[in-house]
């Protein structure tokens, strides 16, 4: 079985002293990816538009990828 996929899981883990994880989580990692495309694709007016579209496909993307899960 693949393990699930969760939003605040960290994109590269790296832990840090102890205390934890350091970095992005892989939600942030997904939507960064997803800004690159769009914006180098262009055709955006607002830059506000664009971040949004990319957050909501990532976390759209989170959840497709727990659906394939056996």
């Amino acid at each position: 079985n693949m393990p699930r996929t969760y939003t605040n899981e960290p994109a590269s883990p790296c832990a840090e002293g102890g205390n934890g994880f350091k970095g992005l989580t892989k939600r942030e990692h997904f939507a960064i990816t997803i800004l690159n495309g769009l914006l180098a694709n262009g055709g955006w007016e607002r830059i506000e538009d664009a971040t949004g579209y990319a957050v909501r496909a990532a976390d759209k993307l989170v959840t497709d990828l727990n659906e394939i899960l056996p």
